[in-house]
């Protein structure tokens, strides 16, 4: 981005530097084991790494509801570590009209 964009992708630098700094510095050197499609319009994947660390990502804005699996909301991830921990969330977008917010 340009520098005069700054501010309109602030946000997603402050994500990227909190939340995916410390998750690429645990696996950035890591063999990636597996990649898989888990959904047929490709846009619901995982990644796994040889340390253990599985990635999924739903990259559509409709949820992904896997059988016997966990449930991806639209724009979707979650990390899972080998200790078993996880984080989930999801990416939000927001209008603004005549000053009134509208999330989706």
């Amino acid at each position: 981005f340009a520098p005069y964009e700054y501010e309109g992708v602030r946000p997603y630098v402050k994500f990227a530097a909190e939340f995916l700094g410390p998750l690429h510095e645990e696996i950035a050197f890591e063999e990636l084991v597996a990649h898989r499609y888990l959904s047929p319009d490709f846009l619901v994947q995982t990644s796994e790494f040889a340390g253990g660390t599985r990635v999924t990502v739903n990259l559509g804005p409709t949820p992904f509801e896997p059988a016997g699996g966990t449930a991806m909301p639209p724009y979707g991830f979650r990390v899972v570590k080998p200790d078993g921990s996880e984080r989930r969330g999801r990416f939000r977008h927001q209008a603004v009209v005549d000053g009134r917010e509208i999330e989706f």
